[in-house]
């Protein structure tokens, strides 16, 4: 069974077996477990490792290395974000980016285009840097693209 150690230094070890007597047990029953179940142990141990990292004084060590920049791997595409959420949310998000105000026209020409023309353009202004270039944006503004994730990712 998975457990659990915070060392004295603040790092967190998962261990798969406790006892090295075991060692050749547990690894053939191992190999027996399924991948799924296999994923289920070290998942609930590690979620047992991050809740009573929490509570310790090294939580905030493991918050500091589990924690990954999502936009680091992940940028908003067309397929993958803005293809999927509705035509006013795009409209919003293509208005906070930009700065613009109501009347203006570059708003009003993003509105009339269909859903997935929309995605294609928030997808061109979130990746290329002549998009953005041609906008005219500022760096504070390419820097908020840049850091800008979904609400349900913050």
């Amino acid at each position: 069974m998975p457990y659990c150690r915070v060392l004295s230094n603040g790092t967190a070890i998962l261990r798969a077996v406790a006892v090295t007597a075991f060692a050749l047990p547990a690894r053939a029953a191992k190999r027996a477990l399924g991948t799924a179940r296999k994923r289920d142990r070290s998942t609930a141990g590690l979620a047992r490792c991050l809740q009573s990292a929490s509570i310790s004084s090294s939580g905030a060590l493991l918050a500091q290395f589990a924690a990954p920049e999502i936009r680091k791997i992940w940028t908003p595409d067309a397929e993958n974000f803005f293809g999927r959420i509705r035509a006013d949310l795009l409209d919003g998000l293509w208005v906070e980016m930009l700065g613009l105000e109501e009347d203006d026209e570059r708003w009003a020409e993003f509105a009339k285009l269909k859903r997935k023309e929309k995605a294609k353009e928030l997808e061109a202004l979130f990746a290329d840097a002549s998009a953005q270039e041609a906008h005219g944006l500022s760096r504070n503004q390419v820097a908020r693209i840049d850091a800008w994730l979904p609400e349900e990712m913050n």
